[in-house]
C-alpha cells in the first residue's frame, strides 16, 4: 500500500523514508551549529532521540511543493524560503503553547516575526532548500532506491515505534504529568543514551579536526619563517622564486672560482632546460 500510493510522484514508502532522514539530518545539523558556538556539546531537539521531527515535515514538504520547479534556482529560493518560515512559524508557535516552552527565539535579531522567525534563518533556508533540491535529494532518492523494500519496510515500522514512545515520554516528562517518574527517567535516559553518544562522538572529531588545523597553521608558519631566513631576498612565499634565488648563488660562486679576468661562460639556457 506504501509503495503503490503516490503523492507527487512520490510512494507514500518513499515519503515516510524522507520524513526519517531529513528529521535526522536536521538533528545532526543543530547539534553541530550549537556545539560550535557553545563550545561544548549540545544535544539539541525537542525529542531525546536523534531526530528533529520539524525537519522531516519541513524537507518532505520542501520537496513535495519544489518537486515541479526543476532546476528553477530563485522559484526554488523563494518558495522553499516561504514554506520553510512557515513550518517554522507554526511550529514554534503550537510548541509554545502546548508546553509552555520556546525552543528556539530570534526576538534579538532583526525583521523577526514574534521571535519564531527572521529574515537572516529564512534566507538560509532558502539557499538550503536549493543545496537540497539540487545536490541531497538525488543521493538520497538514490539510497532509498537502494534499499530492499522489505528491510526498508520493517525499519520504518521500528523507527515509526521508537518515535512514537519518544514522543509520549517527551509529553508527560515536559507537562509533568506523572509524579512518580523514576521509571519514566529511566526509559528517558535510555531513549537519549544513542543520541548523546552520536553527538559526543560529532563532538569530539569536530575538536580534533579544529587542533589539527591549528597545528598545520603553525608548521606552515615555522616553514615560511625558515624559507624567509634561508633566502634573504625572499618577502614573502610566492613573491621571489626559490629557484632564482639558487641560480643566482650559484652564478656568484662560479664567478668568484674563475680566474681573474676570465669570463664565466653563459649557462643560462642550460639552467632553463
Amino acid at each position: 500500500m506504501l509503495v503503490t500510493t503516490t503523492i507527487q510522484g512520490f510512494s507514500l514508502y518513499q515519503i515516510v523514508w524522507l520524513f526519517f532522514i531529513y528529521a535526522l539530518f536536521g538533528w545532526l545539523l543543530e547539534v553541530v551549529y550549537c556545539t560550535s558556538l557553545e563550545g561544548v556539546f549540545v544535544n539539541r531537539g525537542f525529542l531525546n532521540g536523534p531526530v528533529c521531527p520539524i525537519y522531516g515535515f519541513g524537507g518532505v514538504a520542501v520537496i513535495l511543493f519544489l518537486a515541479n520547479f526543476g532546476g528553477n534556482i530563485a522559484m526554488i529560493f523563494l518558495a522553499g524560503m516561504f514554506i520553510t518560515s512557515t513550518i517554522e512559524l507554526v511550529g514554534g508557535f503550537a510548541l509554545e503553547k502546548l508546553f509552555h516552552t520556546r525552543w528556539w527565539d530570534y526576538s534579538d535579531q532583526p525583521f523577526n516575526i514574534g521571535g519564531y522567525v527572521c529574515l537572516r534563518f529564512s534566507l538560509a533556508w532558502g539557499v538550503a532548500c536549493i543545496l537540497l533540491m539540487e545536490l541531497l535529494q538525488p543521493l538520497v532518492m538514490g539510497f532509498i532506491d537502494w534499499v530492499p523494500v522489505e528491510l526498508g519496510n520493517i525499519y520504518l515500522i521500528i523507527s515509526g515505534l521508537y518515535i512514537s514512545t519518544d514522543v509520549v515520554v517527551t509529553t508527560i516528562t515536559v507537562n509533568s504529568l506523572n509524579r512518580d517518574l523514576s521509571r519514566l527517567h529511566e526509559l528517558q535516559d535510555l531513549l537519549r543514551r544513542p543520541s548523546d553518544k552520536m553527538a559526543e562522538e560529532i563532538f569530539e572529531d569536530y575538536q580534533k579536526w579544529q587542533t589539527e588545523k591549528e597545528k598545520l597553521i603553525e608548521k606552515r608558519s615555522a616553514l615560511q619563517a625558515r624559507l624567509v631566513k634561508a633566502f634573504p631576498k625572499m618577502r614573502s612565499i610566492g613573491h621571489e622564486s626559490i629557484l632564482d634565488e639558487l641560480k643566482e648563488r650559484i652564478r656568484a660562486r662560479r664567478e668568484k672560482a674563475l680566474p681573474q679576468g676570465e669570463a664565466p661562460e653563459d649557462t643560462s639556457s642550460e639552467e632553463n632546460k
